[in-house]
């Protein structure tokens, strides 16, 4: 069951300057596509652009939507608006369900798994397929427009899934820093390659916060060093308790995989302000020889951690509960993360793997995630799910990684096939390619793009030429 709701410009602006003009409209979805226990149905939002669309030959860029509000995508796919003049295509940005305004049972989403439990990779596909049905059935001008997903993160891995399970109605895919094989991959490799975008940068600074995770324990482990790390760190939340200590270091460990993430060449937003090449600032004050003592070790890392937390200068306090942080900004997307997309994540303590050594404990994750949603974690969901992405009758999908991205330890970074193709980008970091274009582009950033668009204007070439179909009274 879908039917169009609502309708509503916007102009948004990008963190470059620039300006994205959409208009949001919702169209009604069922909530269980694949049973008949439920007629329940809420509002998907989208965002659409068709300044750039010509009826006549236009394709559609469907950018599906990930763990963040729609809005999020919008902006910080710059790629998208920037080919779309190219190809004279429209732009569909479609919200996952669960996120931003696009919610079943409204506030009593997360309320109960009788209601939460409709969020699944399989559901949200659905949505995205019924409304590319629902685009190409609302004018004969759309009804042979050929189909690109698009993506980044977790939006790149259901952009090449759509490919996979929709080829009916989806030409090709371009995922960037799309965690497709993350289940599969070793527990350690993410953290690890966190590490070495650090090490890259300072060996003493990596180093440094090898030493840091004990250093901190010693500290934690009498009253006046928890005294002394609440009042020299400037914590919102003294370490009263080992829980606050937990909490503590969590945070550390989030902040350096959000530089590592985000290592620009130049100040963005993403999240947090950050400036140009974040790690190497943050760098600065673990590089010096004087920092072998705990006290100094201490200090230098509340200076690097700043970098994060305190960009402006002018925060009174530092909150280790960070939520945006340390829940990668939704509940949805740790629901998933405990039911379908199982990350195993651990850390060795040593070989180039700067965090505290912490082992992942399959028993463990998964009383956690009872206890939390009352869910069972499928720890090869995807691979059962979807199997290799270049097996069988994958086709048409492009994967672009930075290298020095984290995530692109659970991507592909080989050509599967002439059709599976991969791009690597050295010295890349995450999603850099899909970013509006920049003039501190490193020069592999700008090959993936026309890699990318190279393989667009093959797969567009590769459909019979849309009749022209305009009619003077259907505009």
């Amino acid at each position: 069951m879908c039917q169009s709701l609502v309708l509503a410009a916007v102009l948004a602006l990008v963190p470059q300057g620039l300006a994205v003009f959409y208009r949001t409209e919702f169209l009604l979805m069922q909530v269980d596509h694949f049973s008949h226990s439920s007629n329940d149905t809420f509002p998907l939002r989208y965002l659409v652009n068709d300044t750039y669309w010509d009826s006549n030959v236009g394709p559609i860029f469907f950018v599906t939507g990930g763990e963040e509000t729609i809005e999020f995508f919008a902006e910080n796919a710059g790629f998208v608006w920037e080919v779309a003049a190219i190809y004279k295509a429209m732009i569909v940005f479609a919200e996952h369900r669960y996120q931003g305004w696009s919610k079943p049972y409204g506030n009593y989403a997360f309320s109960s798994l009788r209601f939460l439990g409709y969020l699944t990779v399989e559901q949200t596909l659905k949505d995205f397929a019924n409304l590319i049905i629902h685009l190409r059935s609302s004018s004969s001008l759309l009804s042979n427009s050929p189909v690109i997903t698009m993506g980044f993160g977790y939006s790149g891995a259901l952009a090449a899934w759509m490919k996979v399970r929709y080829p009916h109605l989806v030409l090709g895919a371009v995922a960037s820093s799309a965690p497709v094989v993350q289940q599969s991959t070793a527990c350690n490799e993410f953290p690890r390659r966190v590490s070495a975008v650090f090490n890259a940068t300072s060996p003493a600074c990596a180093a440094a916060i090898s030493r840091s995770w004990q250093a901190i324990n010693r500290a934690a482990n009498y009253p006046r060093g928890r005294d002394w790390l609440s009042y020299n760190w400037r914590l919102c939340r003294p370490l009263y308790n080992p829980q606050e200590v937990y909490f503590l270091k969590s945070w550390l460990t989030a902040i350096y995989v959000y530089l590592a993430l985000y290592n620009y060449p130049y100040p963005d937003k993403v999240g947090n302000p950050l400036p140009a090449n974040p790690v190497q600032e943050a760098c600065k004050a673990l590089s010096s020889s004087n920092v072998q003592e705990d006290g100094d070790l201490l200090q230098a890392l509340f200076q690097t951690i700043s970098v994060y937390s305190n960009t402006s200068g002018l925060a009174q306090c530092i909150d280790t509960h960070d939520i945006v942080l340390l829940e990668k900004a939704t509940l949805g997307a740790n629901f998933l993360a405990c039911s379908e997309l199982v990350t195993p994540l651990c850390s060795l303590g040593r070989d180039n793997d700067f965090f505290e050594a912490e082992p992942f404990n399959p028993t463990t994750y998964s009383n956690m995630c009872l206890a939390r949603w009352g869910v069972q974690p499928l720890f090869d969901y995807v691979a059962k799910t979807f199997g290799s992405i270049g097996a069988g009758s994958s086709s048409n999908i492009v994967f672009t990684n930075g290298l020095m991205d984290p995530y692109s330890s659970g991507s592909i970074l080989y050509n599967v096939s002439s059709s599976v193709q991969a791009f690597n980008i050295p010295g890349g970091c995450h999603h850099m390619d899909f970013r509006f274009s920049h003039p501190e582009d490193p020069w592999p950033v700008v090959q993936a793009r026309e890699f990318i668009k190279t393989h667009i204007s093959k797969w567009l070439s590769s459909v019979s030429p849309i009749e022209p179909r305009r009619r003077r009274n259907e505009i």
